[in-house]
């Protein structure tokens, strides 16, 4: 994985830092990033509730649906299906 991902940003990865370097790719360590999880931007905006404000969650799939109400999912489909319209980007239905 190390190489593949060292390919993709045309970089080569030491065999030795190989374990480093997953580990601080790996989701555990990106939850904990302040950096990941914009915590500058949120501790700047008057945000009631900022412990729950992160980029990165639980990592799970699909957690949205016990944090998110009906109607918050309605808006969000609305608001996303208008955003990718005409750009030919696939979408869900």
């Amino acid at each position: 994985m190390s190489r593949k991902v060292g390919k993709f940003i045309n970089v080569s990865i030491p065999k030795d830092l190989e374990s480093d370097f997953l580990d601080h790719l790996s989701f555990n360590s990106m939850s904990k990033n302040s950096s990941v999880n914009f915590e500058s931007i949120i501790n700047n905006k008057s945000v009631h509730n900022k412990e729950n404000m992160k980029f990165i969650r639980q990592g799970e799939a699909g957690t949205w649906n016990r944090s998110l109400t009906p109607e918050q999912v309605e808006e969000f489909d609305e608001w996303s299906h208008k955003a990718i319209a005409g750009t030919g980007f696939p979408h869900y239905c």
